[in-house]
């Protein structure tokens, strides 16, 4: 039997984060439109243990800033983000408002990202292995 490599861990990360987002969310939250959910894990993994700009995501996401709120709490609430509270000052003595957001799971934030356990996709791109790597 020939198959493709990293193919059932692909599958098994699509059910994983289909059965939390769809299934989960539904059951906990009491949000109207659930169905937008899954678009802003793919969304804050790009910015993976990069600062949290609530406007920028809503932009991205075209989820208005209000709504998108509840679901981000709705998100560390499933376990799936967690947020690094922000710094008042750093080194340079500028003022750093914004906590940083970060996926809990690299396995999935890898497959959100589509990162090949053959790091073909790594080699194209590696700014994507930073954030991984920080989560």
């Amino acid at each position: 039997m020939n198959r493709a490599p990293g193919r059932r861990r692909d599958l098994w990360f699509d059910n994983y984060a289909n059965a939390i987002l769809r299934r989960e969310a539904e059951d906990i939250s009491n949000l109207q439109h659930v169905t937008e959910l899954p678009v802003i894990p793919r969304m804050l993994t790009a910015r993976s243990s990069g600062e949290l700009n609530v406007a920028d995501l809503a932009r991205d996401t075209n989820i208005p800033q209000r709504t998108l709120t509840p679901y981000l709490e709705l998100l560390q609430t499933l376990y799936l983000t967690q947020n690094i509270p922000a710094w008042t000052t750093n080194l340079s003595k500028r003022v750093v408002s914004r906590p940083k957001v970060s996926l809990l799971d690299a396995g999935l934030a890898a497959r959100l990202m589509n990162v090949s356990s053959k790091g073909a996709s790594l080699d194209a791109n590696p700014n994507l292995a930073g954030g991984l790597v920080e989560t």
